[in-house]
């Protein structure tokens, strides 16, 4: 038989999911069964968003990206050739970790070795590579399994994630740790001893920092900010829409649910009576204002839980605007400027145009 590389129709042929010459023992025979189809095209929905496109990697394997990440879909023939240990039950699999596990099984349409594919896997899902080889893994060959011994090793032991320059000019560092007694705590600890843990690290331990509390400084607790509680407006400052239809909306507004972060189910009338704090509006991607009412704990918090509600709403309730005047009328140029962009008939144009000008203007004449 002779030497030959195989390129299956619709498959990419360069980068990461290019085909591969192969030779001698690695030559088989045309794969006949029927793989099925992923049903996956341009603007399919995928876990990680809208695909932006589409590869045909093989009958059955479809590679999906999208504008933040993507990922593998197999068919359900395909899924059922992976070891249920390693199945994805709905059969994506994501680009950076799981693919390793389709590159194993379905090696011949990679442009990756089977020996790195089941590294891959081995490294990233240590107990269901096991399961499907029936190997057992020795330390160093799997990161997420070292890791996880490593912090089960010292789950008594004070671990910290990173180290700063101490502020009081001295030749050492600064380590953190999570939680002392229920507080974040400190600990000085000499540069060379930081250098040395992360040269010559134990197996698993990766950039983390052992603190020994017997042995290191700790920094004494900061003093906890006094903070100021945010006051809070009820639905008795909430005025009545002027029209039927602002009260309707406002009706609708108020039975809308959201769920806190205790796991709570509430509706914004509950919220309006536990008191918010605040409105503001933005500008959302299609160029219109969107309306919202806010809520924080403390007028110090940068966190706040945001409601949205119609405009009807937001003018009859009796929360400071957290915009500026300058805020506002930069909002009204923009959204002007957005509405001439979209138009096309010339007197439409010069009309959208002159009030461009007036906001713009109208802008830069406010103060900040």
């Amino acid at each position: 038989m002779t030497n030959e590389t195989r390129v299956a129709k619709g498959r990419p042929t360069g980068g990461e999911f290019a085909s591969h010459d192969r030779t001698g023992d690695d030559i088989t025979l045309e794969d006949t069964r029927h793989w099925g189809s992923t049903g996956i095209t341009e603007g399919s929905r995928t876990p990680w968003g809208e695909a932006q496109r589409v590869e045909d990697i093989a009958p059955g394997i479809t590679f999906a990206p999208t504008a933040g990440h993507g990922g593998i879909k197999l068919s359900p023939e395909r899924n059922r050739e992976i070891h249920p240990a390693l199945r994805n039950r709905n059969a994506w699999y994501e680009e950076d970790c799981d693919r390793h596990i389709v590159a194993m099984r379905f090696n011949e349409y990679f442009n990756e070795s089977a020996e790195s594919a089941s590294d891959g896997v081995r490294r990233w899902f240590p107990d269901a590579w096991e399961t499907a080889t029936g190997l057992k893994i020795r330390p160093g060959e799997s990161r997420v399994r070292d890791e996880a011994n490593f912090v089960e090793r010292h789950k008594d032991d004070l671990i910290s994630h990173g180290a700063r320059n101490a502020d009081d000019g001295t030749d050492r560092l600064i380590v953190s740790v999570p939680y002392i007694d229920g507080e974040p705590a400190e600990f000085y600890m000499s540069k060379d001893e930081v250098k040395d843990q992360r040269d010559n690290p134990e197996v698993g331990q990766e950039h983390r920092i052992l603190v020994d509390p017997e042995r290191h400084e700790k920094l004494p607790p900061k003093l906890k900010p006094v903070l100021t509680p945010a006051k809070k407006y009820t639905l008795s400052d909430v005025g009545t829409p002027k029209t039927p239809a602002g009260i309707k909306k406002m009706a609708k507004d108020l039975t809308q649910r959201f769920r806190s972060r205790d796991g709570r189910v509430r509706s914004l009338a509950d919220e309006l009576n536990a008191g918010i704090t605040g409105k503001t509006a933005y500008i959302d991607e299609s160029g219109k204002r969107t309306y919202h009412l806010t809520q924080k704990e403390n007028v110090e918090d940068s966190t706040i839980t945001v409601y949205p509600v119609s405009k009807a709403t937001f003018d009859v309730v009796g929360a400071p605007d957290s915009r500026t005047p300058r805020d506002v009328a930069y909002q009204d140029y923009s959204m002007a400027r957005d509405k001439f962009e979209k138009l096309s008939g010339w007197d439409d144009r010069v009309k959208a145009r002159n009030r461009v000008a007036e906001l713009k203007a109208a802008f830069e004449s406010t103060p900040e």
